[in-house]
């Protein structure tokens, strides 16, 4: 397969909406609060109520808002939220269905304060996950600051895996945050250009560009954030539906953003991050059919070679990785997905 019949299966698939993450900047309003939480929600009424409390729950001395943005959600969602529209803490927007990444574009929009905590409204704030954020971002003047992420079911109980932090203090490289927005409290300088571009997959955006904007990292040990597990998540519903050739396009359109916009150059640790992608981007595609799965691997294939010609994986362990994808050779990569899912089962 060539790269323009490649590029043409994928379009007549799933057209590439070649949507931004970049804005002009919106007039700045008066920073009211320490700490916005924007939650978005969309058909949630057994959970958000859990959520908004462990939030309100929170004991600290920060001053917080919750920004609920309602996604048109066709259940009782909106009953529940107008209730806790009462409270001065939590302002609730109602909206046509926008889906996640407009839905948190509109709550970034109506932010006034110091930092940002990204919350889904199906999750929880875990007990005193406020101060322990915001203690260590304004002690360090971090522009991210994450904690450990704990995953529970759908009652809410721990099960005892997560995304954990095994030290705490400030870090360098990108990649040793998780890449979703959430579990972090991010300056809110940090989006002044920016918003979530209108994909699947839209979380892509924080390694992308809002990762790298940062001029300071940190993490922590504690755990602040509670997962609730759910298969009817994107990461999940997409996987068998043209949506997923979105895991590509929201790739390469970022990384014009990158140059063209931000004025972010390649770096190292940036390089190793595509390249990890690329198994992402197969995870993502291959249950839709092989064709799209090859097509994607193609395009990504050379957007790799040429984009990044002078780089050379530092791992040892991603080295078969970088030159079967700079060979260009589905076959092989695809013989060498299935050997890795083999050796992951044992």
């Amino acid at each position: 397969m060539n790269l323009e019949s490649a590029y043409n299966l994928l379009n007549a698939v799933r057209p590439n909406s070649e949507s931004t993450s970049y804005i002009e900047a919106l007039p700045v309003k008066p920073k009211a609060f320490d700490l916005n939480v924007v939650i978005p929600c969309y058909n949630v009424e057994a959970y958000i109520g859990k959520c908004i409390e462990s939030v309100l729950s929170q004991s600290t001395s920060y001053s917080f808002k919750i920004i609920a943005v309602n996604d048109g959600s066709k259940d009782n969602t909106l009953d529940v939220l107008t209730k806790y529209s009462e409270n001065p803490l939590v302002s609730v927007i109602n909206q046509e269905n926008k889906g996640i990444a407009r839905t948190r574009n509109v709550g970034l929009d109506n932010v006034d304060s110091d930092y940002i905590l990204f919350l889904d409204s199906d999750d929880m704030l875990a007990p005193g996950a406020i101060d322990r954020l915001m203690n260590a971002a304004k002690k360090e003047n971090a522009d991210i600051v994450e904690g450990s992420v704990e995953r529970v079911d759908s009652d809410g109980k721990d099960l005892n895996t997560g995304y954990y932090h095994a030290h705490t203090g400030i870090v360098s490289d990108i990649n040793e945050l998780f890449g979703f927005p959430l579990g972090k409290v991010f300056k809110t300088e940090l989006f002044t250009h920016v918003r979530f571009p209108d994909y699947e997959y839209e979380d892509s955006v924080n390694k992308e560009i809002v990762f790298p904007l940062a001029k300071k990292l940190y993490i922590l040990e504690d755990v602040v954030y509670k997962y609730r597990v759910n298969t009817s998540s994107i990461s999940h519903t997409s996987l068998a539906t043209p949506k997923c050739v979105d895991s590509l396009w929201i790739n390469l359109e970022l990384y014009k953003d990158r140059i063209e916009r931000f004025g972010l150059s390649n770096t190292q640790d940036y390089y190793e991050y595509k390249i990890s992608t690329a198994r992402l981007i197969y995870l993502r595609t291959f249950k839709y059919g092989r064709d799209v799965c090859k097509a994607a691997y193609t395009v990504y294939s050379s957007f790799i070679s040429k984009e990044f010609s002078g780089y050379s994986t530092a791992k040892r362990n991603t080295k078969i990785l970088e030159w079967i994808i700079k060979k260009g050779n589905f076959t092989c990569f695809e013989m060498y997905m299935r050997l890795k899912k083999i050796i992951k089962s044992l």
